[in-house]
């Protein structure tokens, strides 16, 4: 499908690296959760402490 001259992510072309991109992000993101829920958590406890892990 073009749309003003660009090819969309719909096109098959274009559709597997599309998913791919996306997953690649997911996994970003899943790696790394953890980490930025820990630096929210830390000033609500009353800030940075070094510890095993280096947070609070």
């Amino acid at each position: 499908m073009l749309c003003a001259g660009y090819l969309t992510a719909q096109t098959p072309d274009y559709h597997p690296q599309v998913i791919a991109g996306v997953d690649y992000f997911r996994e970003r993101v899943d790696e790394q959760l953890p980490l930025v829920e820990d630096l929210i958590i830390c000033p609500k406890n009353g800030g940075f402490i070094q510890g095993e892990n280096g947070l609070c």
